[in-house]
């Protein structure tokens, strides 16, 4: 078996794992928003707030480290095993510690015994089995697909049934917490290996994960930092329509978008000894992103309304207009998830890392400053226009040290703008004129009249500059062609 098939087979299953924990987390969002309130996701977001500035430095690296190596050691799996549990007793202590802290700076009392339970959690997942790692190195991506696709259906499960029997947010950290011990001890019965505690190789990888932490430090801050503000000046309530709103608008576009780029992105380090090929399939990956992300961006800002009524019930009323603003932040954010990735193949490592350095603390220097006299919906403005303002200025980085053309991206995105326009004009068009007494069915006119201009417009304008513009050929050939002989030989 070649290296490339045994890539594409085992990675099927890394495929299919995503897909399946997006999934599950998009349906569980949807059946607890309609048993549980905005408070209660309110109260779970503040926890997550909390918890993610604190598992920054634990996020060494290691991973990457030992994955990147021709053969991993003992020595260096036991130590990366042993600084794990070190530095997530630390989290442990970090987050008891200061459960009162935080409480009493987001004025939420609840927060106090909640944070002191949730304390737990990361130091019992920082036990789990180092050894898990030696299938990743082998491209054998069955043990892991199974241990977290169950670990996610029972603790979806746990999480459902608590929330129906008690109604309380409560029903998220004690179905976590079972489910992190579930997890933890299941590496066990896949991996044969036994970690012991060592520290022998802790210098080597001391070098390596400085730059990741320290990364991972302002990346956190600058991308949690809307949700800590909301938390301080905002309601409970209002933290959790923006969370729930949040998910609702990324976690689909994130279902399409991440499994069809990621195949992608591989492809770019192939060509960086070439700058014009490399530019080339820059512009290609950033108008295919484009095609998929604008008009799921878009259609949802022009169905917030019945979506939000149909998935999240009558309770959810004061996250529509959130909903309509937060989902334009979708193309920035795969942009510069792209551009970040174009920077690593790149060799820009420490350039990327002083962008995060520059861009985290205006984040936090803006948002601090004008967090107060701003509505929620004003709010979600604000940190819509700051992502494409990093969209907008990683790119003309990118144009000064490559052969990458910011007018060229510009121009290759003039397409996906106008079908996506058409597209919210027809559905505006379609809800002026047509008013359904069933939201359901009135969402799925919708869906349908926004899926089929699109794919019309697009087919046709793809078919016209095929030949006239190289990046809609290869969208020609990559998207349309193995569509349709799909269906030419289903009908033979």
């Amino acid at each position: 078996m070649s290296l490339a098939h045994k890539i594409l087979k085992n990675s099927i299953w890394l495929y299919i794992g995503q897909w399946i924990n997006r999934l599950i987390g998009f349906i569980s969002t949807i059946i607890l928003a309609r048993i549980l309130t905005p408070d209660d996701f309110g109260i779970v977001a503040s926890i997550s707030i909390v918890t993610a500035v604190f598992h920054v430095i634990s996020a060494t690296g290691a991973k990457k480290y030992l994955l990147r190596k021709k053969f991993i050691s003992d020595v260096e799996l036991n130590t990366a095993w042993t600084v794990e549990i070190a530095l997530k007793f630390i989290i442990f202590l970090g987050i008891y510690l200061s459960a009162k802290w935080v409480s009493d700076f987001f004025d939420e009392p609840r927060l106090l015994e909640v944070l002191e339970i949730a304390s737990v959690i990361p130091l019992v997942r920082a036990f789990a089995n180092i050894g898990m790692l030696n299938f990743e190195k082998e491209m054998n991506y069955k043990p892991g697909f199974y241990l977290n696709i169950s670990t996610q259906i029972l603790a979806f499960t746990i999480k459902l049934t608590l929330a129906i029997i008690y109604e309380s947010y409560w029903a998220f950290i004690i179905a976590e917490l079972i489910a992190t011990l579930f997890s933890t001890m299941g590496s066990y019965y896949f991996s044969s290996y036994r970690p012991k505690f060592s520290l022998n190789a802790v210098k080597e990888q001391w070098e390596f994960s400085k730059w990741v932490l320290a990364k991972g430090f302002f990346s956190t801050i600058r991308f949690k930092i809307d949700n800590i503000l909301i938390a301080k000046y905002f309601s409970t309530p209002v933290l959790g329509s923006y969370t729930v709103a949040k998910d609702l608008a990324t976690i689909p576009a994130g279902q399409i978008v991440k499994p069809i780029m990621e195949p992608i992105y591989v492809g770019l380090a192939k060509d960086i000894k070439s700058p014009i090929k490399f530019a080339d399939k820059v512009h290609k990956i950033l108008l295919s992103i484009a095609i998929i992300v604008m008009p799921i961006s878009i259609g949802t800002m022009s169905i917030a309304d019945d979506l939000t009524m149909v998935v999240l019930g009558e309770g959810w009323q004061h996250a529509i207009p959130i909903l309509e603003v937060i989902t334009l932040v979708i193309l920035s954010g795969a942009i510069n998830d792209f551009c970040s990735t174009s920077l690593t193949v790149l060799g820009k490592v420490k350039a990327a890392f002083m962008l995060d350095v520059i861009f985290g603390v205006a984040t936090i220097t803006l948002f601090v400053w004008l967090v107060s006299s701003l509505s929620i919906v004003q709010f979600a403005w604000l940190r819509v226009g700051f992502g494409y303002s990093v969209a907008v200025l990683t790119l003309i980085y990118i144009n000064m040290i490559s052969s990458v053309r910011l007018l060229r991206i510009a121009f290759l995105f003039i397409v996906p703008a106008l079908l996506s326009s058409l597209m919210f004009i027809s559905i505006f068009y379609f809800n002026y004129h047509f008013q359904l007494n069933n939201r359901f069915i009135g969402l799925m006119f919708q869906i349908f009249i926004g899926v089929f201009v699109y794919a019309i417009g697009l087919t046709f304008t793809s078919l016209l500059l095929k030949s006239k513009v190289a990046e809609f050929s290869f969208i020609w050939k990559t998207f349309f062609i193995p569509i349709a002989n799909k269906i030419i030989r289903n009908k033979v």
